[in-house]
């Protein structure tokens, strides 16, 4: 996989994901709570499953990055503008090893 296999979804203002949790293992939805700042999230499918979670900023940053079809060193570049240096190639690594676990991108 590539970083065409991240896609991410605008911003949202409202607290969305444990209304979907819940309609999705058909338990009574909770009232959705606005949010004050937008959260980024992402959306992905595994075969017919579809999967949602919200992103941390340095997440968001990254597969916006990649999405802009940036390689890995500019991408730790971009990361560098917000967050100490030293934490971003942890950070990356994390990232990474979430996205191999979750499906997003292949090994």
């Amino acid at each position: 996989g590539d970083h065409r296999d991240l896609p991410s979804s605008p911003p949202r203002r409202s607290a969305d994901l444990p209304v979907w949790h819940a309609i999705n293992i058909q338990e009574p939805r909770p009232e959705p709570v606005r949010l004050e700042q937008p959260e980024p999230w992402i959306v992905w499918r595994r075969g017919v499953t579809v999967y949602w979670r919200s992103l941390s900023d340095a997440e968001a940053t990254a597969i916006d990055a990649f999405a802009d079809r940036c390689d890995f060193a500019a991408v730790c570049a971009v990361l560098c503008e917000d967050m100490d240096a030293k934490v971003v190639p942890a950070t990356m690594a994390g990232l990474l090893n979430q996205w191999v676990t979750e499906g997003l991108v292949k090994k």
